[in-house]
């Protein structure tokens, strides 16, 4: 990911005013690392200092050749460093051969391109057995009443998940948490995407997307990841709806958020979500009505279990009544085990 231009063009200030000197505290050293927090966020203090010594050494020659690690070869003072963009182009070009997904996908049997499309037919071929053993599953647009017929019968099923309770059981029992979402990825691929950081690094480092909304520390540093989450969270996958076209699918997520964060009036940390209708509604070309596919799109819940009375408010007894949501419950895992989980809404 490139680095905003607001940390490099100080980077490259600084080194027009000092020229080929080491970068110190004294020297300005300090208002880089802060500039690098500020438009960098969720970084701590140790990774904007390693981010500011390696810009540094690309725009900067070597100046102390004797701290060269050992056993690499030592070069002469004003020589560019490892860093420097033209030693970098010969590094990649020897590399990336060998390690870029793109131009060399045999070795990256994960992540490379290969892989990819061998997934993507794994799925076609998984949902076009699900289609055939399924002919129920909707393939045209369904009406406005026949998707209310759905999600009543969604609001009377009793779910094991929730301790044989239906949805408004469990989210007026106070001892549930629920996630709203819809994929036509696997439900074992998506159910927890939630957790991580969906988003992407806007102008002078501002951040674009939705934030994790659970964490493990009171700053907000880090999240959970999928596996920390059902190991350690409790967390479980619910399909409750499918459907060949994404539209009928977005509305029963839509429906469902409406009727848990208005209806219900659900707050955080019982609700997962932030705002409503956030999915993307229009069909693909090989989602239109008619057309044979292999898609699968589905509607699910993403379900933990919370500790009885383990809200934290804070040390001000009177927050309970001021806020709406806890500053941190405990949910607890399959085994019994609780972890607390800092609420950042």
């Amino acid at each position: 990911m490139p680095l905003p231009e607001a940390f490099t063009n100080a980077v490259c200030e600084w080194y027009e005013t000092n020229g080929n000197v080491e970068c110190t505290t004294s020297n300005g050293r300090a208002d880089l690392i802060t500039t690098y927090m500020r438009v960098v966020p969720r970084k701590t203090k140790e990774q904007a200092n390693i981010a500011v010594s390696d810009y540094v050494r690309k725009l900067r020659p070597i100046i102390a050749p004797q701290r060269t690690k050992s056993g690499l070869k030592r070069k002469a003072v004003g020589a560019n460093t490892a860093q420097h963009k033209d030693n970098k182009k010969v590094y990649r070009d020897i590399w990336n051969p060998i390690n870029s997904p793109i131009n060399n996908p045999i070795n990256n049997p994960v992540y490379g391109p290969i892989a990819s499309a061998r997934r993507k037919a794994d799925l076609a071929a998984s949902n076009k057995a699900e289609l055939a053993a399924n002919p129920h599953t909707s393939k045209h647009v369904l009406s406005g009443d026949e998707l209310e017929g759905v999600f009543h019968d969604i609001l009377s099923t009793k779910f094991t998940q929730f301790g044989n309770k239906t949805l408004e059981q469990a989210m007026d029992s106070g001892r549930y948490s629920v996630y709203v979402g819809m994929t036509r990825r696997t439900l074992e691929d998506e159910f927890l995407g939630f957790l991580g950081l969906r988003n992407r690094l806007g102008p002078n480092g501002s951040i674009r997307g939705p934030r994790p909304i659970l964490m493990k520390d009171q700053g907000f540093k880090k999240h959970f990841t999928g596996k920390e989450a059902i190991n350690q969270l409790g967390a479980v996958g619910v399909e409750i709806f499918r459907s060949v076209l994404r539209y009928n699918v977005s509305w029963m997520e839509d429906r469902l958020q409406t009727y848990i964060k208005h209806s219900l009036k659900v707050k955080y940390p019982q609700r997962l979500f932030r705002e409503v209708a956030k999915g993307k509604k229009r069909e693909d070309d090989d989602t239109l009505d008619g057309e044979e596919n292999s898609r699968i799109h589905r509607t699910f819940l993403t379900i933990f279990k919370i500790v009885e009375k383990s809200a934290d408010w804070g040390d001000d007894k009177r927050c309970e009544e001021n806020k709406s949501y806890p500053k941190s419950v405990r949910f607890m895992s399959a085994s019994g085990e609780e972890t607390t989980v800092y609420i950042q809404a």
